[in-house]
């Protein structure tokens, strides 16, 4: 009868083993998810906006070929689309997002580099996001 009590005990304990282990394992999994879904939330957010200087900049082009030209540098642009010259560009979309547009002439192809980039901080990490385009003067006026 000892040697069964005995091993109960000893079966009670591997069992108890089993579920902490599969508990822990369900907590890390969890806990992993939420986090990578986080960083997944404010990757597209940031492509998002990404997304939406390429159509600022498209809007320019559209509005005036010749004013269009005269970009080049680097301008930071603001959640309403207002467009500085401000180095480093500000946190400024909705608090955690920094955006700046590069322009570059590419002269030999008569196109415009643009370069999109947006920023955010991230568990002590600045992580980023960058579009890159060429625009022409599609209307040839």
């Amino acid at each position: 009868m000892k040697k069964k009590c005995g091993q109960s005990l000893i079966e009670a304990v591997v069992a108890v083993a089993i579920v902490l282990m599969l508990v822990t394992g369900l907590i890390v999994a969890t806990t992993s998810a939420l986090k990578y879904g986080q960083q997944s939330k404010l990757r597209s957010t940031a492509l998002a906006y990404a997304k939406e200087g390429i159509e600022a900049v498209r809007t320019q082009r559209d509005a005036s070929w010749t004013s269009f030209a005269l970009h080049s540098g680097m301008y930071c642009l603001s959640k309403d689309l207002v467009f500085t010259q401000v180095d480093p560009c500000p946190y400024a979309l909705d608090s955690i997002f920094s955006r700046s547009v590069t322009y570059s002439w590419d002269a030999g192809n008569s196109r415009m580099g643009i370069v999109v980039k947006v920023s955010w901080v991230e568990q002590n990490q600045v992580r980023s996001v960058t579009l890159t385009s060429y625009l022409t003067n599609w209307r040839g006026t």
